[in-house]
């Protein structure tokens, strides 16, 4: 009597299923009369239900060697996927599960600020326009209505905080119960992908340090604060983030040569970083973390990435694909453009330096030719210094698995932040082979 294996998801998949494949139960006639069939809900590609084999030999001469590695390649990629799937469902919803959600409105804001809002917003127009009608239509009234225009409207801002301050003071307290969940539930993912993470990279930044320590600040604010500062870390990663100009404002300054190095200066400590990892990836150390770099309607999402270079520089070199933004250097650092021999690197990228003889150093024919290999859509950039490389990625909300504002959180923003580490250790992986980063 033959005996039949059936796939069954027991210790660990991948073995189990190549067991299944090498196990010699059939003879050559039992084997080729039942065909090389396997579980579709294990491998789809072979859209069957049974494993039934002889020997390698049998397997060969029903698949050829080529197929028996697609088979393996395909039930990896889909026990990993399983894998990742139970370890949402079983370490990841629990977690989720403790959020307390908002009541939201239709287009996903939470129902509680829209009546604060709503009417604030209905009392600055109809005071602002009451004074407009009643001041003279000359150069004073003029000048009184341009006035008014801030006072009114910090005027009622400030009145709509204290009439509303209970129902604030409690959607920031959830908000904060919000983040520890987060901060949880990205703390077991990132085990779960070898890495380290804190959720405040640098500890609070120099504004939100400024209000804490105001004397007239709410004591929810400053609890806000001390948890932030609490769950920081990282400190070496943000600094060499801020030293290298990536995570400044992409806008145009005017003034005189101190007054820009004053705002540099002053942007550099003031923004703030959130989503910090570190790890090793084939024995190369990685840092990375995100920034969110604000607009006046809309704001952009950065993945900042720090390598170790193997050589340390004494000036700076960077580069920039088509769709990114040269960054904001120290206002007391010069660069020119480098010429480099590849035509098809120089459509794709753009790089300039203090240094030319650094910039060739760095930018060495495998480089060069690597970089042209890869193809980034979305706007990329990088800064080379001292030891260091330091890459910015542009793109969406990465790692927003839970919405702080709203509690919200789904299968799809979990699976996502899932594919968010994927591509993140991805690019680790992508930056290091193309800059011959060496292993620490």
């Amino acid at each position: 009597m033959a005996t039949i294996y059936t796939y069954q998801r027991v210790g660990n998949g991948i073995n189990v299923f190549r067991f299944l494949i090498y196990s010699r139960i059939y003879t050559a006639n039992e084997c080729h009369a039942a065909s090389i069939t396997a579980a579709g809900n294990v491998c789809p590609s072979l859209n069957t239900k049974l494993y039934k084999y002889n020997n390698l030999t049998h397997l060969r001469y029903e698949l050829g060697m080529r197929q028996v590695t697609k088979i393996d390649n395909n039930c990896q990629s889909h026990f990993a996927d399983r894998e990742l799937d139970d370890f949402a469902r079983d370490v990841i919803y629990p977690i989720l599960a403790k959020t307390v959600q908002e009541d939201i409105t239709k287009d996903g804001s939470a129902a509680k600020l829209r009546l604060p809002v709503m009417g604030g917003f209905f009392i600055f127009i109809a005071c602002f326009g009451c004074v407009s009608w009643w001041l003279p239509n000359n150069f004073w009234g003029e000048l009184a209505t341009f006035l008014a225009f801030p006072v009114l409207f910090l005027s009622v801002l400030l009145g709509g905080i204290f009439l509303f301050r209970n129902q604030i003071a409690d959607m920031i307290i959830r908000g904060k119960e919000r983040f520890l969940i987060r901060t949880q539930a990205l703390k077991a993912i990132s085990k779960k992908f070898g890495v380290d993470y804190v959720p405040v990279p640098g500890g609070p930044n120099s504004i939100t340090k400024a209000i804490a320590q105001w004397r007239y600040c709410p004591h929810v604010l400053k609890d806000i604060y001390h948890v932030m500062d609490d769950h920081g870390g990282f400190d070496d990663v943000s600094d060499i983030i801020r030293a290298s100009g990536l995570a400044i404002p992409s806008v145009t300054v005017l003034g005189s040569e101190e007054s820009r190095d004053k705002y540099y200066k002053q942007q550099i400590e003031a923004q703030q970083f959130e989503d910090g990892f570190k790890g090793k990836r084939g024995g190369i150390e990685f840092s990375a973390l995100e920034w969110v770099e604000s607009h006046d309607e809309s704001s952009t999402h950065h993945l900042l990435l720090a390598l170790t270079l193997p050589t340390t520089l004494t000036g700076r070199v960077e580069f920039k694909n088509k769709a990114a933004r040269w960054p904001r250097p120290a206002p007391d650092i010069a660069h020119k453009k480098v010429g480099l021999l590849s035509k098809q690197f120089t459509k794709a990228y753009k790089v300039r330096a203090s240094d030319q003889m650094e910039a060739h150093l760095i930018f060495d024919p495998t480089v060069v030719e690597r970089l042209t290999a890869y193809s980034a859509k979305d706007a990329m950039r990088g800064v080379a210094f001292d030891n260091h490389l330091v890459i910015d990625l542009a793109g969406d909300n990465r790692f927003d698995i839970l919405d702080l504002a709203t509690g919200l959180w789904s299968e799809q923003t979990i699976k996502a932040t899932l594919d968010d580490f994927e591509q993140m250790l991805g690019l680790v992986d992508s930056v290091a082979h193309a800059f011959s980063v060496k292993a620490n």
